[in-house]
């Protein structure tokens, strides 16, 4: 087999030609495969020759299946053998194919295109020193006295430190908001837990009364759709409990979970913060040297993929709304976005995406990086075991899918091995 590479930018052809011996495996292989499906007259089951599976199934059928057979063969040799990294399907043309003795094939394919590195290597970034204040600390207690407190009914009207069942809904132009309502919400008075300034609007309130008021949520609110925006709330009270917190002592320890004393419980708390803080302080850190190389790389990103990309963050967001019961009006509403901004958005996220994961690859050939196979299948095992549906558990093995997860693994080693470039003292 001899390949001829031309290249134009990110589109490579491909000009294959083979020999007889090129050919004769791909061949045999599909006169086997097809020799199963042939009943002969005079020859047993899967014993037809040659030239018997020619004339029952018909020469040219038998020759187009070999012809693809052979292609996808030579195709899969060259682009292994000259590291190309395809992003496209292959559109194929046969220019010459004198049955099993010779073929030239020309084949067109979009591949990775070249990507230039700044010096990643020169990249530093301090790790952050992690640390608990005691206030911390005792928020959490606190909140664990709130859910161990004695409950007791009362019919009086709701005042700071009780703890109150409601129903709300939130309205905005009349229509129900994605994400605001509840049935059954407990809620303490005066715990700050919840949307500001919703708390006060429930004290003097008694049980089956019903109430109408606005809140603007906060402009850093978790939910996106909501940051920023004013919705007008309809409660029920359902019950109004008072509370009664236990004694802060090494009883309420013990109760709290599996605790000898206070100090004990005080210290697992702590040490939970600093395990949840140093997660975030790591993912800081990831996001910032990751695009801080990615800002040094230089690299001509194909069209195909941003769309690609786009169509993936497009789907997942239909998803998103599906799932809230929204629709993507309400959706540029909440947001206070155009349909063209949001689009806007979404085509820069793609861009960053595809040369973010562009510029990692890049990395891990020039530093060597690999996944191994036993890392690949501890990964497997660790996800399978997450699943008892036998529908998940089939797709996991498919090529596809362990391909897929060898390349976020692959992506994760990168990640973290430029972290340790860009700390080391």
């Amino acid at each position: 087999m001899k390949t001829t590479i031309n290249k134009d930018g990110n589109e490579v052809t491909l000009i294959i030609t083979a020999d007889k011996a090129d050919m004769e495996l791909s061949v045999k292989n599909t006169y086997n495969k097809l020799r199963s499906s042939v009943t002969a007259k005079g020859f047993r089951p899967g014993k037809a020759p040659n030239d018997v599976i020619d004339r029952e199934i018909g020469a040219d059928q038998v020759q187009t299946e070999a012809l693809d057979a052979i292609v996808e063969k030579l195709y899969k040799q060259s682009i292994e053998e000259h590291d190309l990294r395809p992003i496209s399907n292959p559109h194929v043309s046969v220019k010459k194919f004198v049955p099993y003795t010779e073929l030239e094939v020309e084949i067109e394919v979009g591949v990775i295109p070249e990507v230039t590195l700044g010096d990643y290597k020169k990249i530093k970034e301090k790790s952050e020193e992690v640390k608990v204040e005691d206030e911390e600390v005792n928020q959490v207690i606190a909140s664990l006295q709130d859910r161990l407190a004695k409950r007791e009914e009362v019919k009086r009207a709701a005042k700071e430190g009780d703890e109150v069942e409601v129903d709300f809904t939130g309205k905005k132009d009349g229509k129900e908001v994605p994400g605001a309502k509840a049935e059954g919400y407990p809620l303490v008075i005066g715990s700050d837990r919840f949307i500001p300034g919703f708390e006060k609007e429930i004290v003097g309130l008694k049980a089956d009364d019903e109430k109408k008021f606005k809140i603007k949520f906060p402009d850093d609110y978790a939910e996106r759709p909501l940051a920023g925006q004013e919705v007008e709330f309809e409660i029920k009270v359902n019950k109004v409990s008072k509370l009664t917190p236990p004694k802060l002592d090494d009883e309420f320890a013990k109760n709290a979970g599996p605790f000898e004393n206070l100090a004990s419980l005080k210290e697992d708390v702590a040490a939970h913060l600093k395990s949840e803080k140093e997660k975030n302080i790591q993912r800081e850190l990831e996001n910032k040297v990751v695009q801080k190389v990615v800002d040094k790389a230089k690299v001509e990103i194909p069209e195909a993929m941003i769309e690609q990309e786009v169509q993936r963050l497009n789907e997942d967001l239909e998803q998103q709304l599906q799932e809230k019961d929204a629709s993507k009006e309400d959706y540029l509403k909440e947001t206070k976005q155009t349909a063209e901004e949001l689009d806007k958005s979404i085509a820069e996220q793609a861009q960053n995406r595809v040369k973010t994961a562009l510029v990692l690859t890049e990395v891990a050939n020039q530093e060597k990086l690999e996944v191994t196979s036993e890392e690949l299948e501890v990964r497997m095992q660790v996800i399978a075991g997450q699943y008892q549906d036998e529908s998940i558990q089939k797709q996991l093995q498919e090529p596809s899918v362990r391909r897929e997860i060898a390349s976020q693994m692959l992506a994760e080693k990168t990640v973290q091995h430029l972290v340790e470039l860009a700390t080391k003292a």
